[in-house]
Formats: C-alpha cells, structure tokens, sequence
C-alpha cells in the first residue's frame, strides 16, 4: 500500500556480529496517515518529497493542487533529506457550516453592540437617577427648610404628602395623615365654614385683571385642631398642582401658623387699650373732681333747702301731703345724687368699695318709680321678677347705677320695635356653684334690636358707644363694678330676637363670704 518508495530507518543487531539482524523499515505514507489529523485530510494536500521534488508519499489525493497556494518545510531528521508539503485543495462551499459561522459572527457583533448600548444606558440610567436623587434631595431640603405646613391633595382629595413643618405644628405623624380624606382629622367646624367661604368667594370673583389670582394668593385665615387639643390659627393658602403635559393631577395647601403672630398682636392690642382706657380714665378722673366740687355744693343747697321746705309745711297746719311728699322727694333724689356722684369719684380713684348686705328686692322696688318712668317714656312695659331670697354682698349705690344703665340701654334698644313687643324683663335667681360657692344671677333681657356682630369685640370698651349721643362709659362701667364685686358680666344675643346683659354676683350668706372672692381686672385697668 506504499506510495512511492520504502524508507529504511534503522538495523538493530540481534547478537553476534555476524549473527541475523532486525531490519526496521517505515512507509512513508503510513508516517503521513499516522501523524497528521484525518480531518484536514479533505483540505489539503500533504506530500513527502525529494529537494529536487520527488514525491515520496502524499495524503488526501483529489487531485493536482498546483496553482493554489503551498508551503514546503524540511523534516526535522538528521540524515534525511525529505521534505513535507502542503498544497491547497479546492473544495465546494459548504452552506450549513458556512451560515452558522456567519451566524455566530452575527451573533457575536450583535452581542457586542448591545453589551455597548446597555454599558451606555446603564451610565445614563446612573446619571438620570443621581440627578433625580439629587432633585429629590434638594426638594426635601427646601421643604425641611420652610416653617409653614404643606400637604398635597391628589384629585379625589386624598392625602398624598405632607412636610416636616405640618407634623410638626400638628403633632400628627405621617402614617396618620398620608392617605386620609376629607374630613381631615384636625379639621374644625371653623376650618370648613372658611374654607367653604373662600371656595364661594372664589367662585364669585372674575379672572379678568388676575383678581381671582389675587385671592387664591391671599388665602383665607381659620382654625385647626391640633392632636393634642389645641387650636392652632392658621393662614392658608391653595393652588393648583399640574403634571408636566398641563393636566391637573391635584392641589397643594401651605398653612403658616400664626397663633403666637396673632397671640403678641392680642396682647399688643390689649396693652394698647389699657393705656388708652388709662389715660381716658385718668382724664375723666379729673373731670369727676371738678364735677363733684362744683355740683356738691348745689346738690347740698337744694337738699336743705328742701329740708326747710318741709318744715315750713309741717309747722303751718293745714299740712298739705301730697306737697311734703313732693319735698320729700326732692331731699331723697338730691342727696342720692350726691352719693352717685361721691360713689363714681371714689371709682374713679380705686378707694375701697362699701360693701354689704343688699337686699336684692328691696332695691329693685326703691328703682321701680325710675324704671317705670323710662318705660312710660319710650311705650315699653317692664316685668320684675326677683325673689326675696336673693340677697347679694355688694355696694347699694354701685349696684343701683349698674341696674339702671342696663334698664336704660334695654328701653332704648327698643325704640324701632313696635309698641306691642316693647317689653324689659328683669329677672335674679340664686344657684349654688361647685367652684364659686352661692351666687346670684341677674338678667337685664330686651326685645330691641341687638347688637351687630362687629360691635361685639368693642361692646365692653371705655369710650366706646354706638348711639350719637354719649361718652361710652356705661358698660364699661358696669362691667368694672361687677368685677371688683368678684362677679362677671356678660352679652347674649336672644333666639326670639333682642339682647340679654347678665351678671352674677355673690349671694350674702356664711358661706359665700367665708370664700374668697377672686382677683378680677377692674375697669380702670382695662
């Protein structure tokens, strides 16, 4: 099966020198079957040859190969001078192997683009969110920063955020408020009738000249209940939130607290009155001295010369009554306008109240000529119910000048309400209470027209007065002596229309004055 020729490689002796001798002899196209790989044996064609170019052997003939390219590389045998060569073999394509390979090709570069584009979109991913981190940081510090209480709405006016500064103000966590609706836990009856007020006053007010923006910037002012029960006054303000294409997606509401902005500006204001009420007390102090001097000595004139008057009648029978009771009369109105007067000038100079034992009846019966003159004065009636138990630790004089200022606002109050329904009550019970002891209230109630909810802040103030003649010192009064009498009075509007002056004062008793009346602010200190 040799091509070519043998090739002896080697005589091994197998004893003597003479003796037989083992004879190794190797084809040269076994040495090419047995060495080179038989699956390149399709490719190529592999010859043993001569230096000058004769074949010794070759491997996979299908053919002269000449043309095509070859190699040729001398064996690495000592004493040999053969050579081995390889020439090219043309071979039909092979489609299967041939598509796979391009397919792995394709496969492989496809890989590779996309293990680029998604190194990139990783990166850029990476930047995105960073800057997204950073935003969100940057957010947060800014809401952390601001003061006033922010919470976000989405459309169905569900809770989606809120902000340190409302957790804060509130005292509700997060957890509590985050998902809630309407109502809000630390809504008020106050918060929804504002916040109803400000969606009408909204609604109401037209676009044009940005006069409805100037109302949403504006806001509105209510009240909040706190988690632990405290009221926090609140200034709101609403806008709109939109998404990046324009579409409403909810609203977000900012509320400053003002509550200790609006507590120094009470405290401002009230500071501000007593120095006012002072220095208008200090003045009409003045004036009530000269007053009293000068009206003294005339009130003294006509209380003796009354005196005398009555003595003359009395000493030159026949005695005409009806004239020693008018002189009577004179002396009586003479002499207690001189302890008015002497009563309002100690007021005025805080000297020590004369109190004692008042029959509350009695003393309504000694006005009753007066009141029934003012009522015949304005048409009214007037209706006293008082019983003979109420007895009051109390100055008579001051007590009477407060009873009298409260009938008299009441009869002029009704001076529009037809004559019909022109009635003053004037009613006193005692009650028993658990902090205060045994008291006696006292209610002044008229059918007028009451008093409008703006007067109200101002109804108690020193020179403060509706009417077109006065000074404004009435209820201030009145309300100073009921308070240095440890009592309070009070306004109260009347379902059925008209007004109700209430005070209490402490019932004369054991009791009542074995406990000590508390400290209240007089009317010259307001």
């Amino acid at each position: 099966g040799a091509t070519g020729f043998d090739l002896m490689e080697l005589v091994v002796p197998t004893g003597a020198v003479d003796g037989p001798m083992i004879v190794a002899v190797y084809a040269p196209q076994r040495i090419l079957d047995h060495f080179l790989p038989s699956d390149q044996a399709g490719d190529h064609v592999y010859s043993l040859v001569e230096a000058d170019g004769t074949m010794a052997a070759r491997q996979a003939v299908i053919g002269q190969a000449r043309g095509e390219l070859h190699a040729i590389s001398p064996l690495a045998r000592t004493g040999t001078t053969l050579q081995i060569r390889v020439d090219a073999a043309p071979v039909r394509p092979r489609l299967i192997p041939n598509v796979l390979t391009g397919l792995v090709a394709a496969t492989s570069a496809g890989l590779g683009l996309a293990m680029f584009f998604l190194v990139s979109d990783i990166r850029q991913r990476a930047r995105v969110e960073q800057a997204l981190r950073e935003q969100v940081q940057f957010r947060r510090a800014v809401e952390d920063s601001i003061h006033h209480g922010l919470i976000v709405f989405d459309l169905d006016d569900r809770v989606v955020h809120v902000n340190d500064a409302l957790v804060r103000i509130l005292g509700y966590t997060r957890e509590e408020l985050v998902g809630t609706g309407r109502p809000l836990p630390f809504a008020t009856p106050e918060a929804f009738r504002d916040y109803r007020a400000y969606l009408e006053h909204l609604a109401e007010t037209p676009e044009e000249n940005g006069e409805r923006a100037a109302v949403r910037a504006r806001g509105f002012h209510t009240l909040y209940r706190a988690k632990d029960g405290s009221i926090v006054e609140a200034m709101v303000v609403e806008a709109p939130v939109f998404d990046p294409d324009g579409h409403p997606i909810g609203k977000m509401v900012i509320g400053a607290d003002v509550t200790e902005q609006r507590r120094v500006e009470e405290l401002a204001r009230r500071q501000q009155e007593v120095l006012q009420s002072r220095s208008r007390l200090a003045t009409l102090g003045e004036m009530a001295s000269t007053l009293s001097h000068e009206l003294n000595q005339p009130l003294a004139a006509i209380t003796s010369y009354a005196a005398a008057c009555e003595n003359l009648v009395a000493a030159q029978p026949p005695r005409p009554e009806p004239v020693a009771q008018a002189l009577r009369g004179i002396r009586t109105q003479a002499e207690r306008a001189g302890q008015v007067i002497r009563s309002v000038q100690s007021f005025l100079r805080r000297r020590a109240i004369d109190r004692g034992e008042v029959d509350l009846a009695a003393l309504v019966r000694g006005l009753e000529p007066l009141l029934k003159l003012q009522a015949t004065r304005t048409g009214a009636q007037i209706r006293i119910d008082v019983p003979a138990d109420a007895r009051v630790h109390a100055d008579r004089i001051m007590l009477e000048q407060v009873l009298l200022n409260l009938t008299r606002n009441g009869f002029e109050a009704m001076a529009d309400t037809p004559t019909a329904d022109r009635v003053l009550e004037l009613r006193a019970r005692s009650r028993t209470d658990d902090e205060r002891g045994e008291r006696v209230d006292v209610e002044v109630n008229d059918r007028g027209r009451g008093v409008p909810p703006e007067v109200l802040p101002q109804l108690f103030n020193a020179f403060f007065t509706t009417k077109s003649e006065g000074m404004g010192l009435g209820l201030s009064l009145c309300r100073s002596v009921i308070e240095q009498h440890g009592g309070h009075l009070q306004y109260r509007p009347r379902p059925e229309g008209g007004s109700t002056f209430a005070f209490d004062l402490p019932r004369h008793d054991e009791t009542a004055l074995a406990r000590p009346t508390p400290p209240t602010a007089s009317g010259a200190d307001r």
